[in-house]
């Protein structure tokens, strides 16, 4: 019990200081309004609107006093000013071009020629032996590394020079249901590969329904199947043959 009377007593403590404070406080804050109510609304204004004023005078003043300095200094003054600023900045310029001109002065023609010679001595000595070396350059690493590569682009040549193989002249018909791998292969433009196409291609699909489902193999666009449809068929015997040639 004896604890229970103890928080008690602190809390009442507690509340009566912060009565206390709360009422000094507001005590306070009616001062400072009483105060503020005994000014009157113009006052506050003319309080107000008057530093404005106060920092644009200072400042008209401020003005004012440096257009009196420069208006104190004639016409003449500025002209001669101004003409002795161009007048050094000539005389500066004036001696720096003189001391490269005498530097170049200095030089006689014999030195002067004798660096062009110096010069151009070795780019002519080069020109006159790359010229000699028929206009290429080559250095020791390409010097062996040329023939390595005339020797892999001779073989081409020679098979650009080998000539074509002969055009397949052939009559008949080729039924493409039937045929054999080289009886297709008998076809122009057609080889081992397209061949075995043709047959892999029947096996899978049960055959060929229609001469145009020969474009469904690959290799046989619009214009290979052109020129192949007047010997293509898909029934029949195949009579593919190629042409004998007559003598005189």
């Amino acid at each position: 019990m004896t604890i229970v009377n103890l928080v008690l007593v602190l809390l009442h403590a507690l509340r009566a200081a912060v009565a206390r404070g709360w009422g000094a406080a507001r005590a306070h804050v009616h001062a400072m309004l009483d105060g503020i109510r005994c000014v009157s609304p113009g006052t506050s204004v003319r309080a107000l609107g008057g530093a404005p004023v106060r920092v644009w005078a200072a400042a008209r003043r401020r003005c004012r006093a440096v257009l009196d300095k420069v208006g104190q200094v004639s016409l003449g003054a500025w002209v001669r000013a101004l003409g002795g600023a161009f007048v050094h900045v000539w005389a500066a310029a004036r001696r720096l071009g003189g001391a490269r001109i005498d530097a170049w002065r200095r030089v006689s023609s014999g030195s002067l020629a004798r660096a062009c010679r110096r010069s151009v001595t070795p780019i002519l000595a080069a020109c006159a032996l790359l010229f000699a070396m028929g206009g290429t350059w080559m250095t020791a690493s390409t010097a062996r590394a040329a023939p390595a590569a005339q020797a892999l682009t001779t073989p081409a040549h020679d098979d650009a020079r080998a000539p074509r193989a002969a055009k397949k002249d052939v009559a008949g018909k080729l039924n493409l249901n039937t045929a054999t791998e080289e009886q297709l292969m008998m076809l122009p433009s057609v080889g081992p590969a397209k061949a075995e196409r043709i047959v892999t291609w029947r096996k899978k699909n049960g055959g060929f329904k229609r001469i145009a489902d020969l474009r469904r193999v690959k290799g046989f666009g619009y214009r290979t199947f052109k020129r192949l449809e007047p010997l293509l068929d898909v029934k029949g015997e195949t009579t593919l043959a190629a042409k004998t040639s007559s003598g005189p």
